[in-house]
């Protein structure tokens, strides 16, 4: 199970449209979730610091978790923090 929160939120979101706790479970047949403000993503984020494709969750079952923007066209504005260092 891979458990994360939102911790960076500018002044100006509204925070009750924030959500607390995101929690993801790999399975036999989806082991990758998306990430971004748009709806056609797994999970969807709605904070003006995160872009529409932001990045990848994936379960790697020999390697554990991995957070990255691979496979993007470009990289987030913003980038992706993971205990608050940059994977940008």
């Amino acid at each position: 199970m891979f458990r994360a929160r939102p911790t960076w939120i500018s002044q100006d979101e509204n925070k009750e449209l924030v959500q607390n706790e995101i929690i993801l479970e790999p399975t036999d047949k989806k082991a990758a979730f998306s990430v971004g403000r748009s709806n056609r993503r797994d999970v969807e984020i709605k904070l003006k610091a995160v872009s529409a494709d932001h990045c990848k969750i994936e379960y790697k079952k020999d390697k554990g978790w991995f957070v990255h923007e691979q496979e993007k066209d470009r990289l987030s504005s913003n980038g992706t923090f993971v205990f608050m260092k940059s994977y940008h």
